[in-house]
């Protein structure tokens, strides 16, 4: 079943998705040379949790990151890209991914 949203329910779901671009945004800048998946993780998880939002990847069945990376030619969530990041935050029980 679909349910209409509200725009008060829209609005909500358009800031998760600006909280999740932001984090993404945070993480692009801070790629460089050497740096490791960990450290834009705990980048993705500051940005989020600094909005008042939560990283909804860490944790779920057991998943242990706030962001699912792929480095050079592996392939994360059926999709082969040359080195990629996934975040998702959920805000006032909205979600967003990218």
């Amino acid at each position: 079943m679909i349910q209409i949203k509200t725009p008060d329910e829209i609005a909500l779901m358009r800031e998760a998705g600006l909280i999740t671009q932001r984090a993404l945004a945070a993480m692009r800048a801070a790629v460089r040379p050497g740096i490791t998946t960990g450290e834009l993780d705990r980048i993705a998880e500051d940005s989020i949790r600094s909005e008042g939002a939560v990283p909804s990847f860490l944790g779920y069945r057991g998943f242990t990151g706030t962001i699912c990376a792929s480095i050079d030619d592996e392939v994360v969530h059926f999709t082969e890209r040359l080195g990629s990041a996934d975040a998702q935050a959920a805000f006032s029980r909205f979600f967003a991914a990218k």
